[in-house]
């Protein structure tokens, strides 16, 4: 039995680009340009589907199936393979396999799998796939299984910049951490929250030191702005129970660092020029000492405490679905 090819060509264009049912990488910069956007943004296209006796790429019926935090697929049939039943037949199947648990580059692994045997039951011209989010899928894997069609996986090469970091697992794998701004707006909120954290502990420590009650509210308020720091830490290192990426975490130290010593400056100017000492002989220098080493250890703690409440959070998530 002859084998299908799928073969898209350019107008005025003598290249052509033939596919097997198989999984194919593709790295064309023109080609990708259109084949990542849907069939109804394609009309001004000048990609044509030669196999299909020059059918154009927009004038197809087009499912599209989202992988949360993963990428998505763009799966193209000719118009009359796909009739109104079958298409809610497909989409049914593929809506069954939607789940609450906890995802993980494995667990989408699996689903893109049960995507590709659907699939084949419905025999499209070809799917696209571009894997754009958190979570990788291994493409290797995905080419094992039994394929009826090809699968165009869409790999746009990141541009590097001197403004984002990336950091791979190891070399021979090909899961990758996202990559991470230099600079975002949760990492402002960070240094604040370590400014105001560290801020309260330094005029804490003075009226501690100064045997005056409203050290406990002072106190207070330092504990507050650690929690909050702590939360805000979370939020920033994790998405959705996942690391983003294990350097984001040491990164934004920088940030509760800066913000430590602008708090500690702004604490110990405040306290030294604004609050009276009502003992003799104040010792400025050990109240700058203890108020630095407290706030350093308490709010850079944040880094590692964030672990524990990315691990609660995904505990009780867990619990909440079952």
């Amino acid at each position: 039995m002859k084998k299908k090819i799928l073969c898209l060509q350019f107008k005025n264009s003598e290249q052509k680009f033939l596919f097997e049912d198989k999984v194919f990488i593709i790295e064309d910069k023109k080609l990708i340009n259109e084949l990542e956007k849907p069939a109804y943004k394609n009309t001004e296209s000048e990609l044509f589907i030669k196999s299909s006796n020059d059918l154009h790429i927009s004038d197809v019926l087009q499912v599209k199936i989202n992988l949360s935090e993963t990428g998505y697929f763009l799966v193209s049939f000719v118009k009359d393979s796909l009739n109104e039943d079958r298409r809610k037949d497909l989409i049914e199947e593929i809506s069954s396999l939607k789940s609450k648990a906890v995802q993980t580059n494995s667990t989408q692994l699996n689903k893109t799998k049960r995507i590709v045997e659907i699939l084949n039951k419905y025999h499209p011209l070809y799917a696209t796939f571009f894997n754009n989010g958190i979570y990788k899928v291994n493409i290797t894997k995905v080419s094992q299984e039994e394929l009826k069609f090809p699968i165009l996986v869409l790999e746009k090469k990141e541009k590097r910049a001197a403004f984002h970091f990336g950091f791979k697992k190891n070399q021979s794998s090909l899961d990758t951490y996202s990559t991470f701004p230099l600079f975002d707006s949760e990492y402002l909120f960070i240094l604040l929250f370590a400014l105001l954290g560290s801020f309260g502990i330094c005029t804490a420590t003075f009226q501690i030191m100064n045997k005056q009650a409203i050290a406990i509210f002072l106190s207070i308020i330092g504990l507050t702005f650690n929690v909050i720091l702590v939360v805000a830490m979370t939020s920033a290192i994790y998405k959705k129970g996942q690391q983003k990426n294990p350097f984001l975490r040491y990164y934004l130290c920088l940030f509760i660092l800066l913000g430590i010593a602008i708090g500690i400056v702004g604490g110990y100017f405040i306290s030294k020029f604004m609050f009276k000492t009502e003992i003799e002989d104040f010792n400025y220098s050990r109240f700058l000492l203890i108020s630095i080493i407290v706030s350093v250890v308490a709010l850079l703690s944040s880094a590692s405490t964030s672990r524990l409440v990315n691990l609660i959070k995904r505990k009780t998530k867990k619990n909440e679905v079952k």
